[in-house]
C-alpha cells in the first residue's frame, strides 16, 4: 500500500499480485487523517458516525468518516468523499467501482 497526501486530498494505491493492475482509493477535502505509512495486507473500510477523539469543525463539517483497519492496525480518515477506481495495465480506462456519498453523475 503506499499513499500521497497533497492539496486536501489523499491517496492509497493497493497493488494485486502486479504492480500493473491496482486500486486507487482517493478521499477530497480531507479533514483529518490517522495512518500509519506501513498498512499490509488486505485493508477493510467501514463509515461510522463518529470517531473516538475526531470533532469535526462546525462550520463545515466532514460529510465522511471513514475507519481503516489492517493487519495489526486502524486508522481514520476524515473527508467529503471517497472514491475507488480500478486501473489496469491493459490500456483499459480506468473503472470507477464506489463513490461515497453517491452523487448523480452529469
Amino acid at each position: 500500500m503506499q499513499f500521497v497526501v497533497s492539496h486536501s486530498r489523499l491517496v492509497l494505491r493497493g497493488f494485486g499480485d502486479s504492480r500493473a493492475d491496482f486500486i486507487d482509493v482517493e478521499f477530497v477535502d480531507v479533514e483529518r487523517m490517522e495512518l500509519s505509512r506501513v498498512m499490509p495486507g488486505g485493508i477493510v473500510f467501514r463509515t461510522v458516525d463518529t470517531h473516538e477523539g475526531y470533532r469535526p469543525r462546525e462550520s463545515v463539517p466532514a460529510a465522511l468518516q471513514v475507519e481503516i483497519e489492517w493487519a495489526g492496525g486502524a486508522g481514520f480518515v476524515a473527508a467529503s468523499r471517497m472514491r475507488v477506481v480500478r486501473h489496469s495495465a491493459d490500456g483499459v480506462d480506468p473503472e470507477l467501482v464506489l463513490v461515497v456519498p453517491e452523487r448523480d453523475v452529469e
